[in-house]
């Protein structure tokens, strides 16, 4: 396997799963967080409906092989993504984009969904110039070779939720370690203990 192929299928599922994660989450979780960001209701709604309907459009013109087509959606796809949680960061949003479903529920704001969405927006991209440079001689995914995709998927999913919640969890740890140590600087500087 060629690395474009395995980033080709490794983004198609990775895009499947995100839109079957919001087809089993309620909508208004992810419409909500599209709010937050002063979309307007009506835009929140068609937002929320049409995103992964568009991830499985993805999904499946880059299964079916590095076309023009795959790239013309999968690239500006994967970039808005970027866009938006990049817009959510830089405005504090703590809300979680549930992206991913119930893997992105995370009560603490962290950069970890902006990095994965930039990761995907890479893939993007290089799966797009891999196929503009070199012509592939097969266009659409062996049934062999899915199974990789499946597999490189499942880690990169798993390993973005992890750093989300390690993230998260540090961040709690130091909060809470400062809140300790104010109070006991408070209680020395009192002289009461």
């Amino acid at each position: 396997m060629w690395w474009p192929e395995l980033l080709r299928t490794c983004l198609a599922f990775t895009l499947l799963i995100a839109a079957i994660a919001k087809f089993l989450e309620p909508r208004a979780d992810f419409e909500s967080f599209l709010q937050s960001l002063t979309l307007s209701r009506t835009m929140s709604r068609v937002v929320a409906w049409s995103a992964p309907f568009l991830e499985i459009l993805a999904a499946g013109l880059l299964l079916t092989g590095p076309s023009s087509w795959a790239s013309a959606v999968s690239v500006p796809l994967t970039a808005a993504f970027v866009v938006v949680l990049g817009v959510s960061h830089s405005r504090g949003i703590s809300q979680s984009c549930r992206c991913f479903g119930a893997l992105d529920d995370s009560q603490t704001r962290t950069p970890v969904p902006l990095i994965r969405a930039a990761t995907l927006a890479t893939m993007a991209i290089a799966v797009a110039a891999a196929a503009a440079w070199r012509p592939p001689a097969v266009q659409a995914v062996h049934s062999d070779d899915l199974l990789l995709g499946v597999l490189a998927a499942t880690v990169l999913i798993a390993f973005f939720t992890m750093l989300n919640q390690v993230w998260a969890f540090e961040k709690f740890r130091a909060a809470t370690l400062r809140r300790r140590t104010d109070t006991i600087a408070s209680h020395e500087r009192t002289g009461s203990r």
